[in-house]
């Protein structure tokens, strides 16, 4: 979300694409996609789960990836998505009437002082993921290493002198500060929902009708209102895949399927839950 509408948002103004039609863009593939790919994160974090609920057929990744074909909301939302881009699918609501240049008064791309260089973006890009892999997922440590790259690629390409990079390096700490205010707000909310024990209520209102060949729709339902209201994909997935990996193999029905239901839901609260962090960081990003 956050890397790829910094790096889009002027191409696409230059175009004349509204900055809300970018954020949707960007905010429907990004969580659903890490669902899709099997070397994300998300798929990790899943096969893990997989593997302590005790439903693994020959490996945890293995087995998630037979669950791919059934994520259906995540196919459809991508496939949505690129339709609207296309222009199949028409804008709605706020996209229709939001001025392209929609709050950049104080969002302009730095003055280039030098030729345009594509290295300058990737080299970053890649110093990002690859130190953070490195560093066992720390992101701080990725982030650390592709800002020194910038200085350096910068400066040696001559893009940008000693004071304007520092000062492009402030601002964007600058405008970082709003995204950490809403993220405290936000694991603020997540820590009030899981005191008030709102995910087990939810939980223990709807398991009775948990039952035959309703249980993939009502396992969706379920979580996605989880999901939605709580902010809490992982603990999600992690708290009902004990609850519905044996009612599915109890009553005969297809647990890849009801699998599907429960990562699917994940991806849906990532997009759409207001106070996500996935959320928060596009919005911030395409300052809408």
């Amino acid at each position: 979300n956050l890397t790829t509408a910094s790096t889009m948002k002027y191409i696409t103004d230059s175009r004349g694409v509204k900055r809300t039609e970018l954020a949707y863009v960007v905010n429907s593939n990004a969580g659903n996609l890490c669902c899709l790919m099997p070397i994300s994160s998300w798929v990790v974090f899943f096969a893990g789960l997989l593997e302590t609920s005790g439903f693994v057929v020959g490996s945890a990744t293995s087995t998630y990836l037979r669950c791919i074909p059934y994520l259906f909301y995540c196919w459809i939302a991508i496939i949505i998505s690129f339709l609207f881009a296309l222009g199949v699918v028409p804008a709605i609501g706020p996209m229709k009437t939001v001025d392209p240049e929609l709050l950049n008064s104080e969002d302009e791309p730095a003055a280039e002082n030098g030729r345009r260089n594509v290295w300058n973006f990737l080299l970053p890009v890649v110093t990002l993921v690859g130190v953070t892999i490195a560093c066992d997922n720390e992101i701080l440590y990725g982030v650390m290493a592709a800002l020194a790259v910038c200085a350096v690629t910068f400066l040696l390409t001559k893009t940008m002198p000693y004071d304007e990079f520092f000062k492009v390096f402030m601002q964007g700490m600058k405008n970082m500060v709003f995204i950490d205010v809403l993220l405290i707000v936000a694991f603020t909310l997540k820590e009030a929902n899981d005191t008030l024990k709102l995910a087990p209520y939810i939980i223990g209102v709807v398991k009775p009708i948990m039952k035959g060949g309703l249980l993939p729709a009502v396992t969706f339902a379920v979580c996605i209102i989880y999901a939605y209201f709580t902010s809490c994909f992982w603990s999600m997935a992690a708290v009902m895949l004990p609850i519905v990996i044996p009612l599915a193999q109890g009553i005969g029905v297809n647990v890849y399927l009801v699998l599907g239901a429960v990562f699917s839901a994940a991806a849906f609260g990532s997009q759409s839950c207001l106070f996500s962090d996935a959320l928060i960081m596009c919005s911030a990003a395409t300052n809408i």
